[in-house]
């Protein structure tokens, strides 16, 4: 009786202290994995390309939340995104194109194919559901009564989009059904009497015989995950039946970023036993962080799982589709939207998905590579055409706790100074900043919190001034060198004139004057009370054979003119240049020899701004603007 009573009360301390046991083990398990995190240390070399980006992510596709029309208020937001294509399901029974006769009336969906062009994407056409007029039971998601039926609205459709002579569209594509694998959308198998690959067949023929059509593309099996008789069967009856099959689609929902590369590789992996389809396509037409109908893709986790998972699968699926471009209607609508429903409470509200695409479309230009890269911040990056760099980096945590210091380094630059300017994508703050480069390296710190996302663009403004020794030549004299493609320029800038005032400068030309024809010197502007504008230059000319200082000043209705020749201009040697700008004369003098003339076209100027010295191959110092015989703006190089 003693042993089974102590039995009984080992057992109940054993039960007792088994959820402790759990959750300590569970707290091992969790300090084991932080553990070995890796924290980003990003590196962005500019040097080294590794391919383009183009936005080929930017797909997005539009469930059947509620009958048409669904996207008419969404196409101005949508088309910030730059999408490149739009798809759609549902579009034989929400938009009612086959009628009672058994007549075509693509008026309905034309109007939303309308939505999408004018957002500058193309549809991509899910072929589902039934016609209910092609069945006896009128079910949208089981077999036509009639086969025939069925490839002739594929044909029709086909030809209406694509047909030359109806709304002649390229490059539209065509996918058979949608999620065919689950009950709610028909439960298609591989076999049995409710076979897809019978579906398939049939689609496919209508594809065929469609004539007079603009090149197109067609595929499926638009199936609700990865399944691997689902590539592999289906694949070998396309092919065994040579069937049309110019992509490969599936679809899936995962918080995990790397499902959806894993998926592709197992799927490219299956493909390369068949020849033909070796290289085929991926379309993954729909992807999301949850399939089910929550907050996850309204949110800031929503956006960060958005970006991880782009930078996961771009150079492995061709044509990703983002679910969804809009919630349904509220209460019960979907949530699923990069927006809200226009009857919600905050209509047409961008959520932070919307914002994090929005940023992606920065990342057009050469691929450049990334190292470094974290287990939870990772980092996409280009060079565009204009050399600007943008940097985009991403916190993605799902359990929304990491957050990191992240040491950023841009290498491979040319020396000069940048203006980097850092966006807060989610919280919509910026900074800009500029900096020198003395050694082709920038170095930045991002306070990455969870689930965070920053843009960075970098773009040199400037070269890192040259200087030699100044007019005194002294030891702390120094001027500015300007040769190659260095500039100066004074700008922004303005400074108020007087009645009687005088810009003066040194120069020194690394060339004697005879060799060049004609050296652009200066530029600047003269704003006149009534805001129009004077633009004065400066620039060595050389006229039967003569070299001289030609001044000009041009505004709206005339230009005026005056020269100075250009005498003992030797190579190396300080030389003093004095502009007069007064209202009734125009002024110019070379050291000790100068000219004038009676003029008009200075009359009722008031400011001076835009200072602008071109690369004339040669030095400037001593930069003056003096107002009624007074100094009142200095620029020397000390």
């Amino acid at each position: 009786m003693l042993k089974n009573f102590r039995r009984i009360i080992l057992i109940l301390i054993l039960v007792l202290l088994l959820p402790i046991f759990i959750f300590m083990q569970n707290q091992v398990v969790s300090f084991l994995s932080r553990a070995q995190v890796k924290k980003a240390d990003l590196v962005i070399d500019t040097l080294t390309f590794e391919g383009q980006l183009s936005g080929d992510w930017l797909n997005f596709a539009q469930g059947g939340e509620e009958p048409p029309p669904m996207l008419n208020l969404a196409s101005s937001r949508m088309k910030l995104l730059q999408p490149k294509y739009i798809r759609l399901d549902h579009i034989f029974d929400y938009y009612d194109v086959v009628k009672d006769d058994g007549s075509f009336d693509f008026s309905k969906l034309d109007a939303t194919v309308e939505n999408i062009l004018n957002m500058g994407a193309k549809p991509f056409f899910s072929l589902s559901y039934m016609p209910r007029q092609f069945s006896r039971v009128q079910s949208v998601i089981e077999k036509p009564d009639t086969w025939s039926d069925w490839q002739l609205l594929v044909q029709r459709t086909i030809e209406h989009y694509s047909g030359r002579n109806n709304k002649n569209l390229t490059y539209v594509y065509y996918e058979v059904w949608n999620e065919p694998d689950l009950p709610q959308f028909g439960g298609f198998k591989l076999t049995g009497n409710k076979n897809y690959l019978e579906l398939y067949k049939y689609s496919s023929n209508g594809a065929n015989t469609a004539s007079n059509v603009n090149k197109f593309f067609f595929g499926g099996p638009a199936v609700g995950s990865f399944y691997h008789n689902w590539v592999n069967d289906f694949v070998s009856y396309a092919e065994k039946n040579n069937l049309r099959l110019d992509f490969y689609s599936w679809h899936r929902y995962h918080p995990n970023p790397e499902k959806f590369s894993e998926d592709a590789k197992k799927i490219r992996k299956l493909l390369g036993k068949f020849p033909k389809f070796a290289n085929l396509p991926l379309v993954l037409s729909e992807w999301g962080i949850d399939s089910e109908n929550n907050k996850n893709s309204s949110n800031e986790k929503g956006a960060a799982h958005a970006l991880a998972t782009v930078f996961n699968i771009n150079s492995l699926i061709n044509l990703p589709f983002a679910f969804e471009i809009k919630d349904g209607p509220p209460p019960q609508g979907g949530q699923w939207g990069l927006m809200t429903h226009e009857k919600d409470k905050t209509p047409l509200f961008l959520k932070p998905r919307f914002k994090a695409f929005a940023a992606s479309t920065f990342l057009t230009g050469n691929k450049l590579k990334v190292s470094g890269q974290g287990s939870f911040v990772t980092a996409l990056a280009v060079k565009s055409n204009d050399d600007s760099i943008y940097v985009l980096v991403n916190n993605y945590d799902v359990s929304e706790k990491n957050w990191e210091n992240v040491p950023l380094t841009v290498t491979g630059l040319t020396p000069g100074t940048y203006k980097i300017q850092k966006r807060q994508i989610l919280t919509n703050t910026s900074s800009l900043a500029e900096i020198v480069s003395t050694d082709g390296l920038i170095k930045q710190q991002l306070l990455m919190l969870p689930n965070s996302i920053y843009l960075l663009e970098i773009k040199k403004s400037g070269n890192i001034a040259q200087l030699t020794s100044g007019v005194t030549n002294s030891a702390t004299d120094y001027a500015l060198v300007l040769t190659d493609n260095n500039d100066f320029k004074l700008e922004p800038f303005s400074f108020d004139l007087g009645v009687d005032n005088e810009l003066r400068f040194d120069i020194k030309p690394f060339w004697t004057g005879g060799e060049l024809n004609e050296v652009e010197i200066l530029r600047f502007s003269l704003i006149r009370e009534n805001s129009a504008t004077i633009e004065v230059t400066l620039s060595k000319v050389k006229s039967n054979y003569i070299d001289f200082l030609l001044l000009q000043a041009t505004d709206d209705k005339n230009s005026q003119s005056l020269a100075i020749p250009v005498i003992n201009f030797k190579e190396g040697d300080w030389h003093k240049i004095r502009i007069g700008i007064a209202k009734d004369k125009m002024f110019i003098a070379l050291d000790k020899t100068a000219n004038e003339r009676e003029s008009q076209i200075y009359n009722s100027a008031i400011k001076i701004s835009g200072i602008n010295f071109y690369p004339l191959n040669g030095a400037i110092d001593n930069l003056e603007i003096i107002k009624e015989g007074t100094v009142f703006f200095t620029r020397d190089f000390n």
